[in-house]
């Protein structure tokens, strides 16, 4: 079950958004356009993709290319809700973000693998994306 779900869009397509979810819960994706980053907050899941199968954990954080996904949330061991964020990175919002300027780090050539999902190693720029994102929700106005 979707408890809470948080979202920024620019042209009609989410692009930045956290799910808090209490699992079990089966999720499916297909992602015709565009990658996905995400970063599991809280949480345990099995992404399973078309050659391939991942566990993730709390912490982890990957990147998806194109295709269909099936993600199954797992209980956790004192049934507490799970949480993940998810930036989706479509060609047309990022050349339109970066004015056709991509950043050398989006340009450069790197190994390519044919995994449709990669782990991705928490830098200080991550890091201090993901800290971003979470003084962000801080700041929600009170009700």
């Amino acid at each position: 079950m979707i408890l809470k779900h948080d979202h920024f869009d620019l042209l009609g397509k989410v692009i930045i958004e956290k799910a808090t979810i209490q699992p079990p819960i089966n999720a499916n994706a297909t992602m015709q356009d565009e990658a996905c980053f995400f970063h599991v907050i809280k949480g345990r899941s099995r992404l399973y993709a078309p050659t391939h199968h991942y566990n993730f954990k709390t912490t982890d954080t990957f990147v998806m290319k194109c295709g269909s996904y099936l993600n199954k949330w797992l209980k956790n061991e004192k049934e507490e809700p799970s949480e993940v964020i998810a930036v989706h990175l479509y060609p047309d919002v990022l050349k339109l973000v970066y004015d056709d300027q991509l950043p050398d780090l989006l340009n450069a050539k790197r190994n390519s693998t044919n995994k449709p999902v990669e782990i991705v190693e928490i830098d200080d720029m991550i890091q201090n994306y993901l800290n971003f994102y979470e003084f962000f929700k801080c700041q929600e106005p009170q009700t």
